[in-house]
């Protein structure tokens, strides 16, 4: 959408450009999220997401041109006779050794007439 808007809308003259930061590939590929999954048995299911934003133009060096920031997830979930159990791994904070990025999350669902 972005390119598109690049290459078929004119900019106006008198509406000034909202940042004077060179065009990256962030600015195209923003927003865009790629979900991989997989049963492993038929009891546990692994998922990948990954997510692309575009690079802050403050954060990002004048001479580099690509402006990804990449944000990855990955988590598995066991279907137990009792509950489910999900670990999820988001890794973001290495200064911690990633030791703060890790969630465990216990779930039930309870249908209505099961008893």
């Amino acid at each position: 959408q972005n390119f598109l808007q690049d290459v078929i809308v004119t900019p106006d003259p008198d509406v000034p450009l909202n940042n004077n930061s060179p065009i990256t590939l962030g600015r195209y590929l923003r927003n865009t999220t790629l979900l991989m999954g997989r049963y492993i048995g038929d009891e546990v299911f692994m998922e990948l997401m990954v997510q692309l934003q575009e690079q802050n133009p403050v954060d990002r060096p004048a001479n580099d041109f690509i402006g990804i920031e990449i944000d990855a997830e990955f988590s598995l979930e066991w279907a137990t006779p009792f509950f489910d159990l999900t670990w999820t791994f988001a890794p973001e904070n290495p200064d911690t050794l990633f030791v703060t990025d890790h969630t465990l999350t216990f779930s039930r669902d309870f249908a209505p007439g099961n008893r």
